[in-house]
């Protein structure tokens, strides 16, 4: 497999929370037949980032990681996580990201908030 872009496609459902993170919803191909295996793309993140519909979630929880979403079925990442080259790739990018997702958190998600509250009061429907 294309350790790569599973790495990424981890990142991708560890950051989202997805509940349908690598038992639904998932995506992979072959350039070649016979080729490597790779992840992607990704998609359906309608039930992420704490949105899903049942209430009280362990996937709104940000403490909370898809390592310890053991299904009994699917257990991809955690067999993934226990290559050596699968974490080392996992430790470069996130190292990488770190900078870029702290600015996002700390700036652009309050500035978009304050967006979004205004167009509340466009509509009339803010409180």
């Amino acid at each position: 497999i294309d350790m790569e872009s599973f790495a990424r496609y981890f990142l991708a459902d560890e950051l989202s929370l997805g509940y349908d993170a690598f038992k639904n919803s998932c995506y992979f191909y072959q350039k070649e037949p016979g080729g490597k295996l790779y992840a992607g793309p990704v998609w359906d993140y309608d039930l992420s980032f704490g949105e899903t519909n049942f209430g009280e979630s362990k996937y709104a929880d940000p403490t909370f990681s898809m390592l310890d979403a053991r299904t009994g079925q699917l257990d991809w990442y955690q067999i993934l996580y226990e290559n050596e080259e699968f974490r080392a790739i996992l430790a470069r990018d996130i190292e990488e990201l770190y900078p870029w997702y702290k600015h996002m958190l700390e700036s652009k998600i309050d500035k978009n908030g304050n967006g979004m509250l205004e167009v509340d009061d466009i509509k009339g429907t803010s409180k």
